[in-house]
This record gives structure tokens, sequence and C-alpha cells, in this order.
């Protein structure tokens, strides 16, 4: 399968199954995979040829652990997907349960995410959805390994929601957390921290 994907790559000539007469394509390819290609080239299971072949413009997409500012954006896109097929209407989401699915793993990447708010989405009635990673998450050890940022970005979001979200004066985050108030929204900005819109509730 391999030689006829790649002849077809090369000359833009294929012959359909029981027809003898060949015919020309002139198409672009996007091939994808969770493979690494080149250590399956190592390995002898795929082409080397092939690979470079199709190797033009690679794109790596990080996976979903990696990219956690796009978890809430992601939770409410399939919100509103499922919304429209299931006749529900749903405007908040704790802010304990969005850090929950923040925090999580997601070996599954964004099919397990998705899978999560279905799940969830059946069984809510309001307007208002409870949203837990999967139960094996509790089963996990605890991960005591994190990054400063992590560390800073968890702690930054608890004096938050301990300030309401108030930054500046007396009672404000930065005050609590002794840094200047531009220094705090910078360090937001870096750890893509932002105040949850309306109606995204806080609790």
């Amino acid at each position: 399968m391999q030689v006829k994907l790649l002849r077809v790559l090369q000359e833009g000539r294929f012959e359909r199954l029981g027809n003898p007469h060949t015919i020309s394509v002139d198409v672009r390819v996007i091939a994808a995979t969770n493979r690494n290609l080149e250590e399956e080239v190592r390995n002898g299971s795929f082409r080397e040829d092939l690979f470079f072949r199709l190797n033009v413009f690679p794109l790596t997409i990080p996976a979903l652990r990696d990219r956690f500012e796009d978890i809430e954006p992601l939770i409410w896109a399939f919100i509103e997907e499922f919304s429209t097929r299931m006749g529900k209407r749903i405007d908040t989401i704790s802010q304990a349960d969005m850090d929950a699915m923040r925090h999580y793993n997601w070996p599954g990447n964004v099919r397990e995410l998705r899978n999560v708010v279905e799940r969830a989405m059946i069984g809510t009635q309001g307007p208002r959805i409870q949203i837990r990673p999967p139960a094996k998450a509790a089963l996990q050890p605890t991960v005591v390994e994190e990054t400063l940022d992590e560390v800073q970005r968890r702690h930054i979001l608890t004096i938050l929601d301990k300030t309401n979200w108030r930054i500046r004066g007396e009672q404000g985050a930065a005050k609590v957390l002794g840094i200047n108030p531009s220094t705090l929204q910078s360090r937001m900005d870096k750890l893509g921290i932002k105040r949850p819109s309306k109606g995204n509730d806080i609790s």
C-alpha cells in the first residue's frame, strides 16, 4: 500500500480497482498521524522515501495537557455543540470544576475531553453544569512534581478568587501577594490567567 501511495504522490496517477484505465489527478495531500514516523522509518515499518514525500511542511500539535489555555474554550465549544443537540441551555460552570478540568492530564486528549463534557451534559438538568475529570484520575498517585509556573498559577488563582478578582487597592490580590499590580498583571498574562467572563460563574 505504501508503494502504491508513493506512486500516486510522485506521478499523480492511479488505477481504480477492476479498471485498467489510468486516472491522472492534481491534488494536495494532508496526512496526520499520532506515531513518530522518523522512528517508524528507523524500525523499517515505514518507507523512508514515502516519509520524505509527505514531510514537506510538518506541523506538530502539542498534547492537550501542554496547552491548558485551550481547555476552557474547548469545553464551552463542546457545551454549545451538545446544547443544540440536546435542547439544553448551559451558562454556568464553577471555578472549582474548571480548575479541576485544567489540572487533569488528559491522556486521551481532545477526544477524551469531549466525552467528559458530553457525559456531564447528559446528566445536567438546569443551566449550571457540574463537570469533573474522569473518576480514574482520583485513583492515580498525586503528582508532586510541578513546574514553578504551575505553582505560581495555582497560587495566584487562589488569591484572585479570595479577592473577587480585584487586582489593585488595599484589598486587592497584588497587595495580598506583596507585588506591584502591574507585575501581577504581567504574570497573569504570561500564565494565561484571565478573569472568567460574565456567566462563567466563580464559586
